[in-house]
């Protein structure tokens, strides 16, 4: 069930189409208020769960921390670095593996699959290189393959 378009909820969806950073609640409140929204704390939580509800965003659940709103509605995977904990999204051509190939392996019906990859990203490797005066390698990293 669809509800009523408030000015409330679209000030909310415009602001997390034009932040496009994967914001949580408390960021998106905290931008809204920098832009003089009125809009309460109470509000931005709801309705942001609500137009998840509705499918009108998404919302990127993380092992840690809080949950993300994702404007983006096309299939792709998230890439977290685990510097800044900055949410990205990645396109990829085709999937690892199928629905189809993980039900038979594992005679689950599968419904979805939510896969978040992790790393450093383009900004935090350039402030390790200023700092330390020295390229990053990325095979120095550790691998947190799931």
């Amino acid at each position: 069930m669809q509800r009523r378009n408030t000015p409330q909820k679209r000030e909310i969806f415009e602001a997390v189409q034009t932040l496009r950073t994967h914001p949580t609640a408390e960021e998106l409140y905290t931008h809204l208020k920098e832009q003089g929204s009125s809009i309460g704390k109470a509000t931005v939580y709801r309705v942001l769960h609500q137009m998840a509800e509705e499918g009108q965003i998404r919302v990127v659940r993380l092992p840690e921390g809080a949950d993300h709103f994702d404007f983006q509605l096309k299939p792709h995977y998230h890439i977290i670095c685990t510097r800044c904990q900055k949410v990205a999204d990645v396109f990829l051509s085709e999937a690892f593996a199928g629905n189809d190939a993980v039900s038979c392996a594992s005679d689950y019906q599968v419904d979805g699959y939510h896969l978040v990859y992790y790393g450093i990203c383009p900004n935090c490797q350039q402030a390790a290189e200023i700092s330390s005066g020295a390229e990053i390698n990325p095979s120095n990293f550790e691998s947190k393959g799931e």
